[in-house]
């Protein structure tokens, strides 16, 4: 994945988790797991394959080995979730009432394309 693949990933949780909680609120029925989507499709990207271990590593260095082979992945994940939040904060304390956190976070989503595509002529 690539550094906006992770930031529209946690741009879509987040959207979706808000969704979530708002469906809930309104029908006042409870969160079940079958009803979060997504969350599957982040773990996936973030162990999209087989973890290499040694065959004769004890379970202690086979967690310690997949989880370096993770924590790339997991580290950009946790700063795209930060830069989403620093998004929400800021448009929050310019005093910007007038739009929800989820049209903020689609807008901040759309933007990360529009970079993308300057960014890919600028390759060209």
């Amino acid at each position: 994945m690539e550094p906006n693949d992770y930031l529209r990933a946690a741009v879509a949780l987040l959207t979706e988790g808000t969704e979530l909680m708002r469906r809930r609120d309104q029908d006042q029925s409870p969160l079940t797991p079958a009803a979060v989507s997504i969350a599957p499709y982040v773990a996936q990207q973030l162990v999209p394959g087989p973890v290499d271990v040694d065959p004769g590593a004890t379970a202690e260095e086979a967690v310690r080995a997949a989880l370096r082979q993770i924590e790339p992945r997991t580290g950009q994940m946790v700063g795209a979730f930060i830069a989403a939040y620093a998004e929400l904060a800021r448009v929050h304390d310019s005093g910007d009432t007038g739009r929800s956190s989820a049209d903020i976070l689609r807008a901040y989503a759309l933007r990360l394309g529009d970079h993308d595509e300057r960014d890919e002529r600028d390759e060209q």
